[in-house]
């Protein structure tokens, strides 16, 4: 069975610790499996050069849905990213 999401824009955006090489080959792996299924992938500011993965050009605060990838902090990195592009406070946040 195959999941699909109900969404106009099909683009997810990646958010990845390109100091963590494991994230980078995970990174690229990913943003292959998501065009496979007919999702664009964009990158987060300064990723696509460090990645050498392919950008759509849409703004990560346009996209989707947002996946990091990476150890310890990644997502609290993103989730700064995030708050600062859709003026989120923190109690959106906590998990």
């Amino acid at each position: 069975m195959t999941a699909t999401l109900g969404i106009a824009n099909k683009v997810i955006a990646l958010y990845v610790d390109v100091e963590r090489e494991a994230a980078r080959s995970i990174a690229a792996r990913v943003a292959a499996e998501f065009r496979l299924q007919g999702f664009g992938v964009t990158l987060c500011l300064g990723q696509r050069d460090v990645l050498k993965i392919d950008s759509d050009g849409t703004p990560p605060e346009e996209s989707a849905l947002l996946v990091t990838i990476g150890g310890d902090g990644t997502l609290l990195r993103a989730a700064r990213i995030d708050r600062k592009s859709t003026r989120l406070n923190s109690s959106h946040i906590t998990i």
